[in-house]
């Protein structure tokens, strides 16, 4: 009768222990699938910042080549004229043409910067 307690404790640790060392592992497991899991998360993300970061990049391109062009063209009429209100415009088109391409340049750093990450 002793032998069979003894055989039952003996059991019942030996199940806990397994069932403690399977719970830890199991624990352990799902921390790394989680890692992993975000991981994918960032990555997907950046590729799709670095994609939009693309997009933006050449619709700025093609917007500062439009107003390059307007601007060649509103200084050929300056030189013909020697108007104020078209060298007004100049300036104006200027300005315009210089914060698109320092939103280029924003945008070239920030793609630089997210296919680094990638890497």
């Amino acid at each position: 009768m002793i032998f069979l307690i003894i055989q039952i404790a003996f059991f019942l640790l030996l199940a806990t222990l397994i069932g403690i060392g399977l719970g830890w592992w199991f624990a352990k497991n799902k921390n790394n699938d989680k890692f992993l899991y975000d991981k994918d998360v960032a990555m997907i993300e950046n590729k799709r910042r670095l994609d939009q970061c693309h997009k933006e990049n050449a619709k700025l391109r093609r917007e500062a080549k439009q107003y390059k062009e307007q601007l060649e063209k509103v200084e050929a009429q300056v030189k013909m004229s020697n108007d104020v209100n078209l060298a007004e415009k100049l300036e104006v088109a200027n300005a315009r043409i210089q914060a698109l391409m320092d939103e280029v340049q924003i945008r070239d750093d920030m793609i630089s910067a997210l296919e680094k990450k990638q890497k």
